[in-house]
């Protein structure tokens, strides 16, 4: 099993970017809950992570794929 670490790059409707950071989400639903910062994550928990890119923009877990991982 793989880790999305800072500094990953990713796939995303924004084009292709590194990660600068990582919110991991306890529930799928985002809504009333907050989030927790993270450094790294296990690749089967990027659903439930918004990720911050590098290109100015974030990106939902679901909608993105790791190209390349530090």
């Amino acid at each position: 099993m793989n880790k999305i670490t800072i500094g990953a790059v990713l796939d995303t409707k924004h084009g292709r970017a590194r990660v600068i950071g990582i919110d991991l989400y306890p529930k799928r639903g985002r809504g009333d809950f907050l989030p927790i910062e993270m450094t790294e994550i296990w690749e089967s928990l990027k659903d439930y992570c918004i990720f911050d890119l590098d290109n100015r923009h974030w990106a939902y877990g679901d909608e993105v794929t790791v190209v390349k991982n530090d």
